[in-house]
């Protein structure tokens, strides 16, 4: 199991500001008990997925290392409000019917993230000839993953605080499709250029506890909302990491 320094380099990857900063935060989390407290070296804890997603909510949740701490709270505590599946089909992602809170929903992504991926690649064989298939397979297992017929977000907000995972896939248009008029509407057909449109199927939105917003736990609201959106496959580099595997499937330490 990946240590912690291998996580934080995992995490670099998809992070534009300075290791030393991402260390920084890991840190602060340590100290407050969100990261298991080792030895150093070869005897130290292997990071378990609770704590990997603590890591992932601290550095993706707060402008400041002094504000990791509340940030894993915060991002933990979102109640689901609203779930959207049309295309539910997949068994793995259908436990975020049961994810009650935005932290057990990224736990659960995390675990996950192998057999999502098998469903997608399936997608990908019905969906497009052989040799795109492949190519977009490729892609998506590399976690290159700008060019896919797939968009796997998972978006986080501040003031007020809340949070969002959504998939989109691209299908071509059939001749008798129609497109809804309700721009609300989360199964709504969305023409992207020529023949083919993006549909979202999944889409899970999480909002404060009201109960503990009423005790101030999400601090003053503030004017400026900050959002921060990353692509899924930041999940997936993640668990690679804890099982033990870079992109090529190497071992990491």
């Amino acid at each position: 199991m990946a240590k912690l320094p291998a996580l934080i380099e995992t995490l670099s990857r998809h992070d534009e500001r300075d290791q030393s900063t991402l260390e920084h935060v890991a840190r602060t989390v340590r100290e407050a008990g969100y990261i298991p407290t080792t030895k150093r070296g070869v005897g130290a804890s292997g990071m378990t997925i609770g704590a990997a997603t603590n890591l992932f909510l601290a550095l993706n949740g707060c402008d400041a290392p002094k504000d990791a701490a509340r940030a894993v709270d915060r991002f933990r505590s979102l109640q689901l409000r609203e779930l959207t599946a049309v295309a539910p089909e997949q068994d793995d992602l259908q436990k975020l019917l049961t994810a009650e809170t935005f932290g057990v929903a990224i736990e659960r992504l995390i675990d996950c993230s192998n057999s999502i991926s098998k469903w997608l690649c399936e997608w990908l064989e019905a969906n497009f000839d052989e040799r795109v298939s492949e190519a977009y397979k490729r892609d998506l297992m590399a976690l290159n993953w700008s060019l896919l017929p797939i968009q796997f977000d998972v978006v986080l907000f501040r003031h007020p605080y809340g949070a969002q995972i959504t998939l989109r896939r691209l299908y071509k248009r059939p001749a008798s499709a129609v497109v809804s008029d309700d721009p609300d509407s989360p199964s709504r057909w969305r023409p992207a250029s020529g023949d083919v449109i993006w549909r979202t199927e999944f889409n899970a939105e999480f909002v404060s506890d009201f109960d503990l917003q009423e005790t101030g736990f999400y601090g003053r609201s503030k004017s400026r909302r900050i959002t921060v959106a990353l692509p899924a496959k930041v999940l997936w580099d993640i668990s690679r990491t804890l099982n033990g595997e870079d992109l090529e499937g190497g071992a990491v330490g």
